[in-house]
């Protein structure tokens, strides 16, 4: 059914759904700063879906090459909704992406660093940096189907998830965030594997147990690896649904502050918070990420169509037939 509803938005090769970096600038804002960097601006609507009326979806055709980009506000969240990556509006998300074509997906994302290393360590992740996310533990289940589509679950295709994030476009990405000269370390995945842990959508930071028990998990899985590991938590958007639609998700995440009980925490965060997100962060990735979307290429040095594996077409015909 789903197969046959109407797609009424724009197509673009290349989308940003980048949400926490970009919260100190309204929507309209953010449009116009595109606007007034020659970008022209064709489309912005929400767009209806099977699952009901989606984000706003703006196409931009860029200045230069005449490429065109889609962004998607806020991980394509919508205001008065709760954002469930796993129900409606996940779905409503994922299901805009898969009928406008895009195969690379700019996502950026914040949230508290729970280094069990020294605080004061060159190396260890402190607020301020970025980082290349390695892999993800899920806390609740993610979004991996689109119903009514075929498109999902483990058949016909089994999505593996060795390489979750695009190792095709990680490097890439790093060296970038390393150019505008704003963080005070970058850290590569061939430096620290972070593991994005991402929230159980309640609305409220980790607890002061969860940052310890999570201290005290990455320190015992560097010993066993032999790379140090990280837990981070906050956004991961379904690295999983990006798998089964083909597209490269090309990830970064801030550190914005130290967990919530972690031992270097200090002071009240929300007002630290509120003045990164408003008045530091906005405009620089705003910049940062229309220099991405004007020159990223879709990878093909990486893991992540050859780790969609088609199954035998036997498995399926063992199950009930509709």
């Amino acid at each position: 059914m789903n197969n046959e509803f109407n797609y009424a938005g724009p197509t673009a090769l290349y989308a940003s759904i980048t949400g926490s970096p970009l919260w100190g600038l309204k929507v309209e804002e953010v449009v116009l700063a595109r606007q007034h960097s020659g970008w022209r601006l064709n489309f912005g609507e929400r767009v209806q879906t099977p699952y009901g009326l989606g984000p706003q979806v703006f196409h931009f055709t860029v200045p230069g090459n005449g490429r065109e980009v889609i962004w998607i506000p806020s991980y394509g969240g919508i205001l008065g909704e709760d954002f469930d990556s796993v129900l409606t509006p996940g779905r409503r998300l994922f299901w805009i992406l898969w009928k406008a074509g895009v195969k690379v997906l700019l996502i950026g994302g914040t949230g508290g660093t729970n280094d069990w290393r020294d605080p004061s360590a060159e190396k260890a992740i402190r607020p301020g940096d970025v980082m290349l996310p390695w892999s993800f533990i899920r806390q609740q289940p993610m979004l991996g189907v689109l119903p009514g589509t075929g498109i999902g679950g483990l058949l016909p295709n089994l999505p593996r998830l060795a390489d979750p994030f695009c190792v095709g476009l990680s490097d890439w990405l790093a060296d970038r965030l390393e150019s505008i000269g704003f963080f005070r370390r970058v850290h590569r995945t061939s430096d620290v594997h972070v593991i994005l842990k991402s929230p159980l959508g309640e609305g409220s930071f980790e607890s002061a147990a969860e940052t310890l028990q999570d201290r005290v998990l990455a320190r015992l899985m560097s010993d066993e690896g032999g790379i140090p590991v990280v837990y981070e938590h906050g956004d991961c958007i379904s690295p999983l649904m990006c798998r089964h639609l083909g597209i490269h998700q090309a990830y970064y995440h801030i550190a914005a502050n130290w967990a919530e009980g972690h031992p270097a925490a200090e002071g009240v965060l929300t007002e630290k918070l509120d003045a990164l997100y408003v008045d530091d962060l906005p405009h620089r990735m705003l910049d940062f990420e229309n220099a991405v979307l004007q020159s990223v290429q879709i990878p093909i040095d990486c893991t992540c169509l050859s780790l969609l594996k088609k199954r035998p077409d036997v498995y399926m015909k063992a199950m009930t037939s509709v």
